[in-house]
C-alpha cells in the first residue's frame, strides 16, 4: 500500500525532527506553502504509484512533498517524543518494557463479546444476527515482539471455487465496502475462507488472531517497500528504537482496523456473497 509507505515516511520525518531537536540541530521540513488541502491530498494519494527513483517530474515531486508535509503535521500529533539515542539500547529497551501496552492475548480477552463468541460456532446463514468485531480497541506490541523478523503467515486454505466465482464475489464485495477500503481479490479470499469451510466454526478469538497476523504481514510488506528506497531506509536506521516501535505499532493498527472493517462488512453479507 502506497498510503502506508507515506505514513512511514511522514512519521520518520517527525521522529527525526524530534531527535535532531534534542541534540540541538534542526531538521529541514518541506515548506508549508506546498501543502495541499487535506481533502485534495486524501483524494490524490490512492491514485499514485510507488516511485523510488529520483527521476520524478517536478509537478509530481511537488505533489508528493505536499502530501508528505500534510502527513508530517498529522504524525506530529500522534508519535511521542523520540528516545535520546539509538546507541542507548538498554535504556530504550527498559523504557519500552515499562510503557503501558495491550499485548495480543490481553487484547483478545478484553475484546467485547470474545468470551461468549468463543463458546459457540461462528454464525452461519441460519444462525443469529452476525456479531461484528469491535473496532474500539487497539494493539500495542512491545519492542521484543518487533525485534525479530515477522514470519510470513502460513498459507490458509482458500475457498475451492473457480476464478470466475472468486472474481464475482470480489466485485460484489467491493460494492458493499466503503470506498476507502477497496479490498483486493486476495483479501476477499482471505475473508471468505473465515466464513466458509472449517474456519467458520472456529471461535471469535481465532478469527481475530488471523486478522492480527494479516495486519502484521501488511507491516512487513511496508517495511520491505521502505527498505527498497535507500534514503528512507537510512532515515529509519537513524531513528531511535522507541520511535521505530511507535511507528510499527501505528502501522499495525492502521492495517488491523482496515481488516476488521472488511471482516465486518463481509460477515454481514456472507450468505449472499457465498451464494453468488
Amino acid at each position: 500500500m502506497r498510503g502506508a509507505y507515506y505514513v512511514i515516511t511522514a512519521l520518520l520525518v517527525v521522529a527525526s525532527s524530534q531527535t535532531s531537536a534534542d541534540s540541538g540541530h534542526r531538521l529541514h521540513v518541506y515548506d508549508h506553502d506546498v501543502v495541499a488541502a487535506e481533502n485534495a491530498a486524501a483524494k490524490t494519494l490512492p491514485q499514485q504509484s510507488l516511485r523510488g527513483s529520483r527521476d520524478v517530474p517536478d509537478d509530481l515531486a511537488h505533489e508528493e512533498r505536499a502530501i508528505i508535509s500534510e502527513l508530517v503535521e498529522e504524525g506530529a500529533k500522534l508519535i511521542p517524543r523520540a528516545a535520546e539515542n539509538v546507541e542507548e539500547m538498554p535504556r530504550v529497551t527498559e523504557a519500552v518494557g515499562k510503557r503501558p501496552r495491550v499485548a495480543e492475548k490481553d487484547a483478545l480477552e478484553k475484546a467485547s463479546g470474545a468470551d461468549e463468541a468463543s463458546k459457540k460456532p461462528r454464525n452461519t446463514a441460519t444462525d443469529d444476527a452476525f456479531q461484528g468485531m469491535s473496532t474500539e480497541w487497539e494493539l500495542e506490541l512491545p519492542f521484543k515482539e518487533w525485534n525479530t523478523e515477522i514470519e510470513p503467515m502460513r498459507e490458509m486454505p482458500e475457498p475451492k471455487w473457480s476464478w470466475e466465482k472468486r472474481k464475482l464475489v470480489h466485485e460484489a464485495f467491493v460494492k458493499l465496502c466503503a470506498e476507502d477500503l477497496n479490498p483486493t481479490v486476495y483479501e476477499t479470499a482471505r475473508l471468505w475462507s473465515l466464513f466458509d469451510g472449517k474456519a467458520k466454526s472456529r471461535p471469535a478469538t481465532f478469527h481475530r488472531q488471523v486478522l492480527i497476523q494479516l495486519a502484521k504481514e501488511n507491516v512487513r510488506r511496508d517495511v520491505l517497500i521502505m527498505k527498497s528506497v535507500e534514503s528512507e531506509w537510512d532515515r529509519w536506521n537513524e531513528v531511535s528504537i522507541l520511535s521505530r516501535v511507535d511507528v510499527l505499532n501505528m502501522l499495525l493498527n492502521v492495517h488491523f482496523q482496515r481488516w476488521k472493517r472488511m471482516y465486518n462488512a463481509f460477515g454481514e453479507q456472507r450468505s449472499k456473497l457465498i451464494a453468488l
